[in-house]
């Protein structure tokens, strides 16, 4: 990896801007792909909507998470998977469009988490 310009539209920055891809030493600092796959949307596990940003803890102790538990006849605690589910109807569709229900393939896309290293 190494620094470029910007040759093509970017919609972060102009054309001819310096992106820096490296910190100051020349080490790359950016994202890297382990895995990229697809499968359909039903198939998320507990772990992939958790990995997804989906807070178990707070699915816990939150009351605002009432309305989610009844529409999806869930028992107990509520799940990762059906607190996701309920997100993505939320944000792709509405009860018409049974957005869940249609199970689309969608990317699954893994990054390896690089930490910042610090010279304190």
């Amino acid at each position: 990896v190494r620094p470029k310009f910007i040759d093509y539209y970017c919609p972060y920055t102009l054309g001819g801007h310096f992106i820096n891809a490296c910190n100051k030493d020349g080490e790359p600092v950016c994202g890297i792909y382990v895995k990229v796959s697809v499968e359909r949307l039903n198939d998320i596990s507990e772990q992939d909507a958790i990995a997804e940003g989906i807070d178990t803890d707070w699915l816990a102790e939150s009351q605002d998470n009432y309305d989610c538990i009844a529409d999806h006849n869930m028992s107990g605690r509520p799940t990762a998977k059906g607190h996701f589910s309920y997100l993505w109807q939320s944000i792709y569709g509405d009860d018409k469009s049974k957005c869940w229900e249609k199970n689309p393939w969608v990317w699954v896309i893994e990054f390896k988490r690089v930490q910042e290293q610090r010279n304190d």
